[in-house]
């Protein structure tokens, strides 16, 4: 049996988690557009020097919706990960600075109660795995490596992938989307202009305009869940997510991320890791 099968599902429950709020429609700015005196409007700018990884990007698995939701409308927006849409020969490739960064996927409504979420190296070894309780509400979800995980490897490819499990007794029938990430060094330059920013928008803004996605958005999303000048950092979300080709997700809640620790699971089912497995493995 593969070693993936060895790994512990540590849930992050969703089902309690409330909405924060969603986005009013705002008409949309240029970046670098100033709002007032204080501050500007974070707009990703892609790295130019990102490479390829070593296959192309996450994609989807199976339908836009499981069997079990065929009463309802087929979703508008699908299952979708919060990625940058770069040449679709590369796929969803996002960088990061951070040792243990933050991933978010865009959830439609769906009778699906559970998720899961894996990352692996290029060699194709898992790093982490999770499990997480769905709500049934459409909305943005997000999952940090924990802190007591090793840290991504500086240089390193990394692929992420994220399932709504829609029968558990049968895993084939699930929505699978994902993408790469890279952790980068902070240059001095880069360094440089983080230490003259205090305010996280301000942060952000520099982190979108060199590329470094997960950063940009995880620091917006953390204004939002604070209700920091909450209207504000939703326009300044608004914007990242369109700047990235992600204009679709722009007007949907933000969830907040759990992490209370309750299983999503009690039977040993197969799980995502067994499935992207090599045949050879299981």
């Amino acid at each position: 049996m593969t070693k993936l099968l060895a790994s512990v599902s540590i849930a992050l429950s969703l089902s309690l988690a409330p909405t924060i709020g969603m986005a009013r429609p705002i008409a949309p700015h240029n970046g670098g557009t100033k709002l007032g005196p204080d501050f500007q409007i974070a707009q990703y700018q892609p790295p130019g020097n990102l490479g390829k990884p070593p296959t192309t990007g996450g994609g989807t698995r199976g339908t836009s919706k499981c069997p079990l939701d065929a009463e309802l409308p087929n979703p508008q927006p699908p299952l979708t990960p919060l990625m940058p849409l770069l040449d679709p020969n590369v796929g969803s490739v996002g960088l990061t600075v951070s040792e243990h960064p933050e991933f978010f996927v865009y959830v439609p409504e769906t009778s699906a109660k559970s998720a899961e979420f894996i990352l692996k190296d290029e060699e194709d070894n898992e790093i982490y795995q999770t499990s997480l309780l769905l709500s049934g509400e459409a909305g943005i979800v997000s999952v940090s490596l924990p802190e007591d995980r090793g840290p991504l490897e500086v240089g390193k490819n990394y692929r992420w992938f994220f399932a709504v499990i829609c029968d558990p007794e049968n895993r084939f029938d699930e929505l699978v989307v994902g993408g790469w990430t890279q952790r980068r060094e902070i240059d001095e330059d880069l360094a440089a202009k983080l230490e003259r920013k205090t305010r996280p928008s301000d942060r952000s803004f520099i982190y979108a305009q060199n590329g470094i996605w997960h950063d940009a958005l995880s620091i917006l999303a953390s204004e939002i869940r604070q209700g920091d000048r909450g209207n504000l950092a939703m326009v300044k979300w608004k914007q990242l997510l369109e700047s990235a080709g992600l204009n679709k997700v722009t007007e949907v809640p933000l969830l907040l991320s759990a992490n209370d620790g309750s299983d999503a699971s009690e039977e040993q089912l197969p799980s995502l890791g067994d499935l992207l497995a090599p045949r050879g493995d299981r």
